[in-house]
């Protein structure tokens, strides 16, 4: 399982930080700050209008 952890600490250079954290844990983390910060009705409902106003209904030229 890969682990992710600070390049400065793991190379010795200067760095006390020594967590690491699994794949697994940050694709969670990220995926629910994604999920609870950006997809509130708000951000889904612009998200929805930019891509209307961006790309033509079929069927138009």
């Amino acid at each position: 399982m890969p682990l992710y952890v600070c390049t400065y600490h793991a190379l010795g250079n200067g760095c006390d930080n020594s967590r690491t954290l699994t794949r697994e844990a940050l694709e969670t983390r990220v995926l629910t700050g994604l999920r609870d910060r950006m997809m509130t009705p708000n951000m889904a409902a612009e998200a929805m209008r930019a891509q209307r106003s961006n790309f033509p209904r079929r069927g138009s030229k």
